[in-house]
């Protein structure tokens, strides 16, 4: 009895491992990517305006003392995507990007080691990430 039990057993795997090794198989689909498009293309097609740049809120616990006192900077300037980030700064009175230069000025060095401090591999936090991007602001507004 045991031997007709081990059989059976054996020929159910090998059924199932027959099905498995001949069974058609449909080719793997491709996702197109979506086709790389001009800025003010994807400005336009999703949004990405300044009136639309997301809303920045920052915990100052997750930021060294010694940069504390410009955060409400990485709230204003510390936008992730690019084309919302150069929207603002083309839309922004210069009065508020002379705050900005003047702001970060001097303090690039003290920005960037605390976000070399982070822990490699590990996600930016929202606090190191804002004041990534507020760097970028800077780049980007800053005269040459």
């Amino acid at each position: 009895m045991i031997e007709s039990i081990q059989i059976v057993g054996v020929a159910a795997l090998l059924v199932v491992a027959a099905y498995f090794m001949f069974r058609p198989r449909s080719s793997p689909r491709l996702e197109v990517p979506s086709p790389i498009l001009p800025a003010r293309e994807l400005q336009r097609q999703y949004g990405l305006y300044a009136e639309n740049r997301p809303t920045i809120r920052l915990d100052p616990q997750k930021v060294p003392p010694q940069l504390r006192d410009l955060i409400p900077l990485a709230e204003t300037w510390g936008i992730g995507d690019d084309i919302i980030r150069f929207d603002f700064a083309q839309k922004a009175p210069e009065a508020a990007k002379r705050e900005l230069v003047a702001g970060l000025g001097g303090r690039i060095d003290d920005v960037q080691e605390w976000l070399r401090s982070q822990p490699e591999g590990a996600e930016l936090t929202e606090e190191a990430a804002a004041f990534m991007y507020l760097l970028s602001a800077w780049d980007e507004v800053c005269p040459v």
